[in-house]
């Protein structure tokens, strides 16, 4: 199977989107950190709100949730839309500790010009992982 990435380059930004969008979001529900984190089961959301990347999807998930909106409006262009089958990926045991940057270039993954299958992002995360171990040896 032919499986290409593209526009794989990292971007390295400023305080990210995501962060600043989070803090937005929290704020016009008047919630505190300490009041967002509860909701959402984590022990704080001050470091997402700073930081330079999004938190993983599984975070994402339950922030959305105690928000109550969507992982994509929660991403916003961070991400882009997350096609369906990796929105499913991403939820499973397999998908759920990706980071931003290895969902950045699954989202972006052509299979044949096709659509990806939740199977196809499986391998597809595992090729990404085995690349950048290569990387850190090389």
């Amino acid at each position: 199977m032919l499986i290409e990435f593209h526009d794989m380059g990292a971007k390295k930004s400023k305080r990210s989107d995501f962060g600043a969008r989070l803090k937005k979001l929290r704020e016009d529900r008047d919630l505190s950190q300490k009041a967002l984190a509860e909701r959402a089961g984590l022990s704080s959301v001050a470091m997402m709100e700073s930081r330079y990347s999004a938190p993983r999807y599984k975070t994402a998930q339950a922030l959305a949730k105690a928000l109550g909106i969507t992982v994509e409006e929660l991403y916003g262009d961070d991400l882009g839309a997350i096609p369906e089958a990796l929105a499913t990926f991403l939820v499973s045991p397999a998908g759920r500790d990706a980071t931003t940057s290895e969902i950045e270039a699954l989202r972006r993954l052509q299979a044949r010009g096709r659509r990806p299958t939740v199977d196809t992002y499986f391998w597809a995360l595992k090729m990404l992982r085995s690349m950048a171990e290569g990387d850190k040896d090389g």
